[in-house]
């Protein structure tokens, strides 16, 4: 589990739940705790399998609260958003590229799920996450989502994408992405993942784009 805290928000986050905070102008010396809320609505027979929950506040709107997940039982991404200070959601569009649609476990080396978002100081938010192709039976890759009307709509680049593995061979696979933006220049933007498999070591590899993520 992570705690983040984020313009005067704290962020439990569970399983397809938050517990929040209520802040206000003046300052507390005690936190405020509210109820939890219920985020994804699956029913309980199928399991509630929403995993790596990752909360984010609109840096210029402290009602505005994003917060992405991948349903780990399907692969599929999702993406909800709140205008209320997190007390009710709505599911939106989720970032996703073809044929890279599966965050989940997938076919090969499920490892250390994660994601991470980040704002530009121009309003683009990002979110990097690593996904593979359902059908080939090969590598994780890592993505970017960028999204310039608060998560309205997204545009999907792949930073980077290993080969199919020979016959034989487990799949290289990249994982625990994370995104950052130069606070001064919302062009430059930094993304940082860890790099596994065809008998290598697990290394760190860093990524830079100065084109606002678009390459």
């Amino acid at each position: 589990m992570r705690v983040r805290m984020t313009k005067g928000i704290l962020a439990l986050l569970t399983v397809g739940m938050v517990v929040l905070t209520a802040c206000g102008t003046t300052t507390l010396t005690t936190p405020i705790v509210g109820a939890s809320v219920k985020i994804n609505t699956d029913s309980a027979a199928l399991g509630n399998t929403l995993d790596v929950p990752t909360l984010f506040a609109e840096r210029n709107d402290p009602n505005l609260i994003y917060l992405w997940g991948c349903e780990l039982r399907t692969g599929t991404a999702r993406f909800y958003t709140s205008t209320d200070h997190g007390f009710s959601w709505t599911e939106g569009t989720a970032p996703s590229l073809s044929p890279y649609t599966d965050c989940g476990p997938g076919s090969g080396q499920p490892l250390n799920f994660r994601t991470t978002m980040a704002e530009g100081s121009d309003g683009t938010l990002f979110v990097a996450y690593a996904a593979e192709n359902p059908a080939a039976n090969g590598p994780r890759n890592v993505l970017v989502g960028r999204s310039t009307d608060k998560g309205h709509n997204w545009t999907v680049v792949a930073v980077d994408t290993p080969p199919q593995p020979a016959a034989g061979k487990k799949p290289e696979v990249d994982f625990e992405p994370h995104v950052a933006v130069d606070p001064s220049n919302p062009k430059n933007v930094v993304v940082t993942f860890r790099h596994s498999g065809a008998g290598n070591p697990t290394r760190p590899f860093m990524a830079t784009s100065t084109d606002g993520g678009a390459t």
